[in-house]
């Protein structure tokens, strides 16, 4: 009869619960608890009190491993070493782990003595003072570059010498994405290979290789990537003043819009997407045709629709109905209706 393997999620991220890496891990989880009988238990270190390691070495002087730090650590590493699964999850931060998921790595030292051992004849290791239940470790991590290399590479060599037995590492380098509500058909096609991939591993042990040629697949192309990470990377400029600032962010914004725009979802040739942000007195366009989307600021535009509304509309975290929040694709798939009925309408929000 099996048995429900016992999944430790270590959620390394300091922005938590609302991270890009937790987003990736999630999907991950989802099709891996599909394939097989998983109870998953999360830790979100940002959520715990875990001080950095001192080295004062307290734990090495003591039979029972105890940290001279009073904090939640026990109960990480009582979890820790019970779990048939760890599966940890980051963000890449400086080529390497936050610092708050590397004082959890270093934290672990009681899981060792002082003494060492040989192995592979000259290279020298700690004993073991406890043996670690889990033969299935999976690291997922989000970076903000467009591929992993050259950005990576010592994130894997720490994880594969912490587990020389070896671990699967699923690594998404345009992870700025993962979270962004209007690129969320790009997003969901490649967490869906995710979601395939933890499947693949429950089921038999592996990725297969069209799975994993899927994942090494970009989000966005580099010529849209970097246009988009570059507009979301703008900074306030020496004495700009409050309007000409708030202005370029309204530009960078629709800018960004304006590259998750799919050309299939035009039948006419051509479809003018306006919008007026009344409580920023803002105007621009889209001009949208088979070869891409057309960014303009026109006060007076002609327009086949006209969207009017707040900032807040455009900005919501999560687009479900357009009673509440813009939907992009829906109001491009009534513009070309527009365009095609050749019938101006406008909304208001």
């Amino acid at each position: 009869m099996e048995t429900t393997k016992k999944v430790f999620w270590v959620n390394g991220s300091p922005s938590g619960n609302a991270s890009n890496s937790r987003k990736l891990a999630s999907s991950f989880l989802e099709g891996y608890c599909e394939a097989c009988d998983a109870a998953v238990t999360e830790f979100v270190c940002a959520d715990h009190n875990i001080a950095p390691c001192t080295g004062c070495r307290f734990c090495w002087r003591n039979s029972e491993g105890r940290c001279a730090q009073e904090d939640d650590m026990d109960q990480f590493i009582a979890s820790y070493l019970s779990a048939d699964v760890l599966v940890w999850s980051f963000p890449v931060y400086m080529y390497s782990v936050p610092a708050i998921t590397k004082s959890v790595m270093e934290r672990l030292l009681p899981c060792l003595f002082a003494q060492l051992e040989v192995i592979d004849e000259q290279k020298t290791v700690h004993k073991k003072r406890w043996i670690r239940k889990a033969r299935e470790v999976y690291v997922l991590a989000t970076a903000g570059f467009f591929n992993t290399a050259s950005n990576i590479e010592s994130v894997e060599k720490l994880f594969s010498l912490l587990y020389p037995e070896g671990i699967t590492m699923i690594c998404c380098p345009e992870g700025d994405l993962l979270t962004n509500s209007f690129l969320r058909f790009y997003v969901e096609s490649y967490l869906s290979n995710v979601r395939s991939a933890g499947k693949e591993l429950a089921s038999q042990g592996s990725i297969i290789e069209a799975t994993g040629q899927r994942l090494l697949r970009p989000i966005l192309p580099l010529e849209k990537y970097l246009l988009f990470t570059n507009l979301q990377g703008i900074y306030r400029l020496k004495d700009e003043s409050n309007e000409a600032w708030e202005r370029r962010k309204l530009q960078s914004f629709m800018r960004c819009l304006s590259l998750t725009y799919r050309p299939e979802l035009l039948s006419v040739d051509r479809a003018v997407l306006a919008f007026d942000i009344t409580d920023k007195n803002y105007q621009c366009q889209l001009v949208l045709s088979k070869a891409g989307a057309e960014f303009l600021e026109d006060e007076n535009p002609q327009y086949d629709l006209l969207v009017r509304a707040p900032c807040s509309f455009f900005t919501s975290v999560r687009i479900k109905s357009i009673e509440q929040k813009a939907d992009l694709d829906w109001l491009i798939q009534m513009a070309n209706r527009c365009a095609f009925r050749k019938r101006p309408k406008q909304l208001n929000f």
